[in-house]
């Protein structure tokens, strides 16, 4: 998937100025901390839009593919770190933040955080062809381990006698033991 740019809504819009401003408002004259300030949510539009584009080259665990952002602002140009993410990275989703690495123009690595930085368009084609080369492979593994991991919930379904007083409780994770109940009986009128 390749992206070129980043689909913040447009700004003129006059409801999308009317939530920047209520959120800016409440924050500031009713100490609303549960609202983003509205530069924060206007980014966050953006970010979630780019992110549901995205997703659409992922959508279940043995899948595998890249993603190109091509937009300078993705990059990290050597900033300051938080919890191991850059904060051009922030905004994405938490499964994506620290699989992204930037391409530098030139062919040398610039970023302290090499793992990170990718030596210009020939770094990035090398780096491609090792990932699709090894992805198949992780991908087989997480179907084999998907795979037993269903047979063995199937393994335990047929211990499961519909006539016994035992029951699978889904929130404890465990089976368990009916309880009875009396029967009432109806008294003669």
């Amino acid at each position: 998937v390749i992206c070129v740019g980043i689909p913040f809504p447009n700004a003129l819009d006059r409801t999308i100025e009317a939530k920047r401003a209520y959120n800016d408002e409440q924050r500031r004259l009713r100490g609303r901390t549960d609202l983003l300030p509205g530069q924060a949510w206007y980014a966050q539009q953006a970010y979630r839009a780019l992110a549901q584009a995205l997703g659409r080259c992922i959508r279940h665990a043995a899948d595998y593919g890249t993603i190109v952002l091509l937009d300078s602002r993705h990059c990290d140009g050597g900033g300051a770190y938080v919890d191991g993410v850059c904060l051009a990275h922030k905004n994405f989703p938490k499964w994506m933040r620290h699989h992204i690495k930037n391409v530098n123009k030139g062919n040398a690595y610039i970023n302290v955080h090499e793992s990170r930085s990718i030596a210009g368009w020939a770094g990035l084609k090398t780096t491609m062809k090792a990932f699709f080369s090894q992805a198949p492979a992780h991908c087989e593994e997480v179907l084999s381990k998907q795979k037993d991991s269903l047979k063995a919930a199937k393994e335990r379904l047929k211990e499961y006698d519909p006539s016994s007083n035992r029951y699978f409780d889904r929130k404890k994770g465990v089976w368990s033991e009916k309880k009875a109940h009396p029967i009432k009986k109806e008294e003669p009128k």
